[in-house]
């Protein structure tokens, strides 16, 4: 995971925090992008998170996931990432 870029995000609180960003996948039915990211990649059970990247005024945005295809997705990429 030494590849694994730096990234700055404004959490619910207003507070920039740094993750960690494993990787990004693509939707293979549509234009949807979800970024895998991390924000502590020294411990050995490293918690991953997921989110729906949207681009609006040149600024990325993070957007919550809510549907089971989204979530089938990630849940298949995760697996293939660890091993599974």
């Amino acid at each position: 995971m030494e590849d694994i870029k730096t990234i700055k995000i404004t959490n619910d609180k207003g507070e920039i925090v740094e993750a960690k960003a494993i990787t990004i996948l693509k939707n293979p039915s549509n234009d949807k992008q979800y970024l895998l990211y991390t924000f502590d990649i020294e411990k050995e059970d490293v918690d991953i998170y997921a989110a729906i990247v949207t681009k609006e005024n040149d600024v990325y945005n993070l957007n919550t996931i809510t549907d089971e295809e989204d979530w089938n997705i990630i849940q298949n990429a995760v697996k293939n990432i660890i091993g599974e």
